[in-house]
Parts: structure tokens; C-alpha cells; sequence
């Protein structure tokens, strides 16, 4: 009866760990130590601020200026809690996934938000790869996204490809990706095109290459990254880290 069991347990357990992906953000994000939260904060070039060039800047704040990003972590390295804000939204808003449904499943993460009252308000399907990470996210509402991933042996992310549809625009995101030692980004090549009813018959077409700097700290995730285009410093952002 002990033995039978014993099986019966080995059994359930199998099957319960099998809906449980090995992918998560933290390895998107290539953070080590299992922090609790991150927090980045962005700003372009100081120097900015002083150039006649960009008037605009002289008379706003520096808090105006920044574009911030805070994550938080469930125990699956999973984003719970995200805020996002950036120079044209100046208030910024926070996405808590407390209020959504997390539905896993061997090739999949659905994943659905919803209403106080209950009722799904929208829903996005995270398609997984064979070793079970991330190769395609699909959203829907208010925006129709679609984001497909190109991963090396490593399970790096090395190409992406994002169609966003909005009222009345669209927006296509094509990105490279070099890696460093440490497995942050090195290099990236970006492809950006708006176009629609917004934009006519003049979409908007920018292509960039952007190298990247870091500090680390003693977890080995960085603290501050410096991005560089075309031999001048295009951003900078410094990160908070809460480790457990």
C-alpha cells in the first residue's frame, strides 16, 4: 500500500510540474539572483538639454524627461506588477496581473485581464517553443499585438518581429540582437515603420544601430546601461534592483 503510494505521488507530481513552463521573465530580462522588482530610469543625453537645437527641453523639468519602467515578480519569475511611464505620457499607469487569469498549459500561457465585475476585458496568448520559452505573443484589445521570437541554442532572444494595430496607425519593430559574455544585449539593429491613416501616404521608416555599455553589480546584473549610436550617447538608464 506504501509503495502504491509512493507511486500515486510520483505520478500527480509529474503531471503538475508538467504544467509549469521553464519560461519566465527573469530570463528574458537576463536577471540573476531572483530579484523581487526592478526599476529603470531612462534619459537621453545631458547635453541635450543645453542645445539650442532642442528648445523644447529648456523649459521642462527633468522628471518631465524621464521614461520609467518598473517590474515586479511572482514566485514563477513571472511579471506580476508593471509601471510604465515615458516623455509623452507624463502621469504614467500601472498594469497589476493580481486581477488576471494565468492559464499554463505544455506549449502555452494564457494569460486574461479583466473587469472589477469579473468579465474579460482583454486576452493574450503566449505561444511557447519546444523547449518551452517564448517564440510568439499574440494580445488583443485595445491595440491587436502580434510579437514572434527567433532564439539561438542558448535560448537568447536573436531576432523579433512586433506588428502593433492601432486605430489608425500601425507600427512594425524588427530587432537584432548581439550578445555580450554576460548575456545582456551588445549590439542591436532596429527597424521601426509607422504607417496608416496617420501618416498618409508617408509612413515613417527609421533605422538605427545602437551599441551597448553596462556596470554590473555583484549579482552580475547591471545597474547602468549606456547606449551609444553612431559614437555619441544616445540613452541612459540607471536600474534599481530588489533582491529577496
Amino acid at each position: 500500500m506504501k509503495k502504491l503510494f509512493t507511486l500515486l505521488f510520483l505520478v500527480i507530481s509529474i503531471l503538475c510540474q508538467g504544467q509549469i513552463n521553464h519560461y519566465n521573465d527573469l530570463f528574458d530580462l537576463n536577471l540573476k539572483g531572483k530579484p523581487k522588482s526592478i526599476k529603470e530610469i531612462s534619459i537621453f543625453p545631458l547635453n541635450d538639454f543645453t542645445n539650442p537645437k532642442y528648445k523644447i527641453y529648456l523649459n521642462s523639468t527633468v522628471k518631465q524627461m524621464l521614461t520609467i519602467d518598473e517590474y515586479h515578480f511572482d514566485s514563477m519569475g513571472l511579471i506580476s506588477k508593471e509601471y510604465h511611464k515615458n516623455i509623452y505620457d507624463t502621469i504614467g499607469r500601472w498594469i497589476d496581473s493580481k486581477t488576471n487569469k494565468l492559464i499554463h498549459y505544455k506549449d502555452s500561457i494564457i494569460l486574461v485581464g479583466l473587469f472589477p465585475n469579473g468579465q474579460e476585458a482583454w486576452k493574450e496568448k503566449r505561444y511557447l517553443d519546444k523547449s518551452e520559452f517564448l517564440n510568439c505573443k499574440i494580445h488583443d484589445f485595445p491595440n491587436v499585438d502580434t510579437l514572434k521570437i527567433e532564439r539561438d541554442r542558448n535560448n537568447r532572444i536573436i531576432k523579433s518581429y512586433d506588428h502593433i494595430i492601432g486605430p489608425d496607425s500601425q507600427t512594425i519593430v524588427k530587432l537584432t540582437n548581439k550578445y555580450n559574455s554576460n548575456g545582456d544585449i551588445l549590439t542591436q539593429i532596429s527597424y521601426k515603420r509607422h504607417f496608416g491613416l496617420m501618416y498618409g501616404n508617408s509612413p515613417s521608416i527609421k533605422e538605427m544601430v545602437t551599441d551597448f555599455k553596462y556596470i554590473y553589480d555583484n549579482k552580475n546584473n547591471w545597474i547602468l546601461r549606456t547606449a551609444i549610436n553612431d559614437n555619441k550617447i544616445y540613452e541612459i538608464t540607471q536600474r534599481e534592483i530588489l533582491y529577496d
